[in-house]
């Protein structure tokens, strides 16, 4: 039966002292833990090791640093199973936040108190949305090291995230929209706003969207594929974002009229610019190239502050198809399947609120409803 102790060593510092398998020459191995907080998680840290030991199941603590654990699960486990663009992200924050403030802790060593410490410092100038990707990023990270046999627990079991504060999604008026499209009319990213607007496509859906794909007869749209940009890698063609996202959605017959003369309008740019080789997207760029995702995010907010329209994101035309969907009360599985959400549980947490407008007219139909019902009780009590 292992045996081990606990030793206090500072302020909400303990050390704990247990001993090892012995080796071959048979000789004892005494090994050593810190653990930082009250004496109760020093305390089951130590039973978990001694439960470990009992079954036959400890592992000796690796030696290996957060720094090139990380750098490893990125290499090995991110890059080979996850989209590039997820890839490109969690490196982002590997390496601009995490690595400076954790990187040179071994990774045996590393405990909820460095990790909660981390938060706490990023408040400062992160948002709490923000920190809580970070800490899935980490959680998912340390999964995999037990999962590799370089840790026997997560770190970030116990530590707590920052409230992140609902933000709701941005709908534009339809004032604002008109203005939105007269302002693009001229530029080379009035289809893209347009088809955000009125298809509710995501990004990377929009500019992955192919010739192929539309269906000018029938007036539909097919999303089989995305186009992602990142950075060292270049263009990337990928899958739809879910199952769900590989789609094919209904369009007005102005939609199709927009991509019949923007169709004619680039052809006739590549015939007089001697392009030859014709893209088969259908929102590229005017000299033949392909349009970078970030550089439309930054037109899409450009022109919309010369139209007097502030805070706006790209991402929000989305959100404005399926809100003013919601509000001419169309069914909410519908909007789920043009906007591609696997769940209808996303559709409802991100757009399940009522409308202003659709409150009123449903309060104003609840009280004409009774008020013929009451009317008629009246009428009959009195006869």
């Amino acid at each position: 039966m292992a045996t081990g102790y606990i030793r206090k060593r500072g302020n909400r510092s303990w050390q704990l002292t247990y001993d090892a398998p012995r080796g071959g020459d048979g000789k004892r191995r005494q090994r050593y833990e810190t653990v930082h907080g009250k004496k109760r998680h020093a305390q089951a840290r130590l039973n978990e090791i001694l439960h470990s030991l009992n079954r036959g199941e400890y592992r000796e603590p690796t030696t290996i640093t957060v720094d090139e654990y990380l750098e490893l699960w990125l290499r090995d486990y991110v890059r080979p199973n996850l989209r590039p663009r997820t890839a490109e992200g969690y490196g982002t924050i590997i390496h601009k936040h995490v690595l400076p403030s954790l990187g040179q802790i071994r990774l045996a060593d590393l405990s909820p108190r460095h990790i909660q410490s981390y938060y706490s410092a990023l408040l400062d100038r992160l948002s709490a949305q923000t920190i809580k990707h970070h800490h899935t990023l980490l959680h998912r990270a340390f999964e995999i090291a037990i999962t590799w046999e370089l840790l026997d627990r997560n770190p970030t079991q116990r530590v707590r995230t920052p409230k992140p504060k609902p933000s709701p999604a941005r709908t534009l008026s339809t004032g604002e929209v008109r203005r939105l499209l007269a302002g693009a009319r001229q530029t080379p990213y009035h289809v893209p706003i347009h088809l955000a607007l009125y298809a509710g496509l995501r990004r990377g859906e929009i500019l992955g969207l192919r010739w192929q794909d539309v269906d000018m007869d029938a007036n539909t749209l097919s999303i089989h594929q995305t186009l992602m940009h990142v950075r060292g890698q270049g263009y990337i063609w990928g899958e739809p974002k879910s199952e769900g996202s590989r789609r094919t959605i209904a369009v007005s017959p102005a939609t199709i009229l927009l991509l019949r003369s923007h169709r004619e309008r680039m052809e006739a740019e590549y015939a007089a610019r001697g392009i030859t080789a014709v893209l088969e997207q259908v929102c590229a760029l005017p000299n033949g190239r392909l349009m970078k995702p970030d550089a439309l995010s930054r037109a899409c907010r450009r022109i919309a502050c010369q139209c007097d329209i502030q805070g706006m994101r790209l991402h929000d035309l989305r959100h404005t198809h399926a809100s003013l969907l919601l509000s001419e009360g169309t069914p909410i599985h519908i909007v789920q399947a043009r906007l591609g959400h696997q769940s209808i549980t996303t559709t409802v947490d991100i757009y399940g609120h009522v409308p202003q407008e659709a409150d009123i007219a449903a309060g104003a139909a609840f009280a004409r409803v009774v008020d013929t019902d009451v009317g008629k009780m009246w009428a009959i009590d009195e006869g």
